[in-house]
């Protein structure tokens, strides 16, 4: 791949002079100068490192080289990580300390004086630090700290680790070349890692257009508050709706496609969101966040380094801004993504480009483990951190720029954090893993009983009521009071199936949901009215009490029924025609009919986690190392 990214290199710069052999053997040259070096040009916000583009700034897009009093300052950030030295700040102190080897560096924003390991130096420009990026004289960071060849002329900038053989006169053509890319189209392919740069070898120059055009919006459902999503995308969130898709499922399936990252022991342990260009967007535990084009082929990846896990979902907001969640399990440093300021952070809340590049990010003390991005009606990005055995909160995050609008913290030292998403009503009112608040971060009630856990939660038509599973095996019914009004077990024998998947609610009432035994359900609430109750939960001190009922005391008819699949329920979804499609944790994907029979069924041989309903009959399921497409044949 390699090879063909030179040919098409060469073939790109030399099409208005194909056939002039000098100007061929000038790009061969040019082309090992660009495989072997770091180069950037004044006042350009791009780069490119070892024949690769990227954007120097993650968190500033204009961050670029500028010329001061005649002398070029570079991003130290950028030009040192990316020839492995550790960058850390001091906020205190405003000291700046640098890590190459057996090599130490100090030197302070404002101050030209620079020591390395036990000389000083006097440097022509103090450090400066304009928008948050610390800026140093060029020579100074390349020759004197790393110990780099520099070639500059007209305001390009060459970094080697060897000695860069161009001359200003003799080689100028070269020079414009080199030159000519900074003012190029950029590249379709876009790859961030503060660490070390990686490239997937399937890349994709697929644009895309509004594959949802002759389909209706997206909507979240009429107990909703109407996030700022895109409506034009196809999936834009896995969460915070009624998980009813507006497309049509497939009735003979056949694979269309299946994509197989190349990074290294790559999994998918979280749900995509497709985006209105058919662009799937998904997170791995190794740290990547992957956009993949409609054919399940790479189109830019973004990479968070070694020790991070994005099991959050994300979402698309309505400027195309894509938000996740992410878990830092290594606060050492050995992620610069999640340090800033000399601290590191073990999570974060990143704003993501459509083209790859970093908006803003967020990061907090605690990690973000699988909570995921909703999206109130203003734009406010509500998010959860820490675990079921770590402290976390709910934070709200302005859209615009990542700062925080307010958090609210459970009982610290509780050891219990959020980790499924939140979900917003029309009124404002917001429910985050047992805890109820406003979406101002006003405190109003605590679930009293029946606790969720992984069960991401689902609200009523009329957004009164909160359904979601239980690790006790039943399914609740929670009032915005805290008070649940009723409760199903759906085993006998209370706690013998966990319910972790989330439920769904067709258009005429029928509750759908798995449990970890691997069974499928259909309940009627209106059959719970001549059911007899095999318990009163009774709350003394509220006067408060609610029904508990058994699954099996419960009507059976061709809108109540269950169905036993191979294991573990993981993901439940109902198409436009009401049909159900379930996966499992073996890697089995079913589709039944509203009346619970089998439609068909198909193996992917590995662990499913969830499934995303697109157009053209098309099901994109998360499973394991691969991302599968599965179509209508």
């Amino acid at each position: 791949m390699a090879k063909l990214k030179r040919v098409l290199f060469i073939l790109m710069i030399s099409i208005t002079s194909l056939f002039n052999v000098q100007t061929v053997f000038a790009e061969v040259q040019v082309v090992d100068i660009m495989n072997n070096s770091l180069m950037l040009y004044v006042d350009s916000p791009r780069a490119f490192v070892n024949n690769v583009e990227k954007p120097i700034g993650i968190d500033n897009s204009q961050t670029a080289p500028v010329l001061v009093n005649g002398r070029t300052l570079v991003p130290l950030r950028f030009i040192a990580s990316n020839f492995g030295a550790d960058v850390t700040f001091d906020d205190a102190t405003r000291e700046i300390t640098i890590t190459k080897d057996q090599k130490t560096a100090k030197l302070t924003l404002g101050n030209n004086v620079m020591k390395v390991d036990s000389q000083s130096y006097t440097l022509d420009v103090a450090a400066e630090a304009p928008n948050g990026t610390t800026m140093l004289p060029l020579r100074a960071v390349a020759e004197t700290l790393l110990n780099k060849h520099i070639f500059w002329d007209r305001n390009l900038i060459v970094i080697s680790d060897q000695e860069i053989n161009l001359d200003p006169k003799m080689d100028k053509q070269k020079i414009d070349m080199l030159i000519n890319l900074f003012f190029m189209s950029p590249s379709p392919v876009v790859t961030i890692n503060p660490n070390k740069p990686t490239i997937d070898s399937s890349i994709s120059t697929n644009t895309g257009g509004i594959v949802t055009e002759g389909y209706s919006d997206f909507t979240q459902g009429s107990g909703y508050e109407k996030g700022a999503y895109d409506t034009k995308a196809v999936q834009p969130t896995r969460f915070n709706w009624n998980r009813l898709s507006r497309f049509q499922g497939p009735s003979d399936p056949q694979i269309k496609w299946t994509f197989h990252p190349k990074e290294a022991n790559e999994w998918f342990d979280s749900s995509p969101a497709i985006g209105r260009d058919g662009i799937i967007y998904q997170g791995s535990v190794m740290g990547r966040f992957y956009a993949i084009d409609p054919l399940g082929k790479t189109k830019w990846i973004v990479d968070l380094g070694s020790n991070v896990e994005i099991r959050s979902s994300p979402s698309i907001s309505g400027d195309g801004t894509i938000f996740f969640g992410a878990a830092n399990w290594d606060d050492s440093g050995s992620s610069s993504m999640f340090c800033e300021r000399g601290k590191c952070y073990a999570g974060g809340l990143f704003a993501v480009h459509p083209d790859g590049t970093m908006k803003w990010k967020r990061l907090f003390d605690e990690v973000v483990t699988n909570s995921s991005p909703s999206i109130a009606e203003d734009g406010t990005i509500i998010i959860g951190s820490g675990s079921y055995a770590q402290d976390g909160k709910i934070y709200a995050v302005n859209p615009s720029d990542g700062s925080v609008k307010w958090s609210w913290n459970r009982n610290p030292g509780n050891g219990e954090g959020f980790y499924t998403a939140a979900v917003i009503n029309s009124k404002g009112i917001m429910f985050d893993h047992n805890v109820i608040l406003d979406t101002q971060g006003n405190y109003r009630h605590l679930a009293m009983y029946a606790h969720t856990t992984f069960s991401n939660p689902l609200l009523s038509k009329d957004g009164n009521t909160i359904y979601y599973g239980t690790y006790t095996g039943s399914v609740v019914a929670m009032g915005l009071d805290g008070i649940p009004k009723w409760e199903i077990q759906l085993q006998r024998t209370n706690g013998s199936n966990r319910v972790s998947s989330n439920p769904v609610m067709s258009l005429d009432g029928i509750l759908y949901l798995g449990d970890e035994a691997g069974n499928i359900y259909a309940l009627n609430p209106d059959h719970l009215v001549n059911t007899p109750s095999n318990q009163f939960i009774d709350y003394s001190k509220n006067q408060e009490m609610y029904r508990v009922y058994n699954f099996s005391d419960l009507k059976v008819d061709e809108k109540s029924w269950t169905f036993p699949a191979a294991s573990w329920i993981r993901s439940l979804s109902v198409d436009s025609n009401g049909d159900i499609f379930a996966i499992t944790e073996s890697g089995e994907i079913l589709s039944l009919s509203k009346s619970g029979a089998l439609r068909w069924k198909m193996n992917l041989n590995t662990r499913n986690y969830d499934q995303v309903i697109g157009p053209e009959n098309t099901i994109y399921v998360s499973s394991g190392d691969q991302i599968v497409a599965i179509g209508q044949k």
